[in-house]
């Protein structure tokens, strides 16, 4: 599959997204956003919130089925907005991902 089916699947998570948490960035990384995929890549997706809200395994449950539900192959990362970035995990992120607007 093309980056560009990718993109427009992920628009229709971030769709779905929008209507159960306070999405404010999403971005395509990995594979699929460095043009490297194979048939068995799975997509990688920055997920950028203000606060994780509520019971955090039931966030990420939803999240995960959500995704699971377009592609199984979704792979969500979540990063809260002001959460420190120790790592430079989510620089590498911004810098080499895909933004999903």
């Amino acid at each position: 599959m093309a980056q560009e089916e990718i993109i427009e699947k992920l628009k229709i998570y971030r769709n779905e997204l929008l209507k159960h948490i306070n999405l404010k960035k999403m971005y395509l990384f990995g594979s699929y956003s460095n043009n490297l995929q194979t048939p068995y890549s799975d997509i990688d997706v920055a997920l950028i919130v203000d606060k994780i809200q509520g019971d955090y395994l039931n966030y990420h449950t939803l999240i995960w089925k959500l995704g699971g539900d377009l592609d199984s192959r979704i792979e969500p990362v979540v990063f809260e907005e002001d959460q420190p970035d120790y790592s430079g995990f989510f620089e590498t992120i911004k810098r080499t991902g895909v933004e999903i607007i």
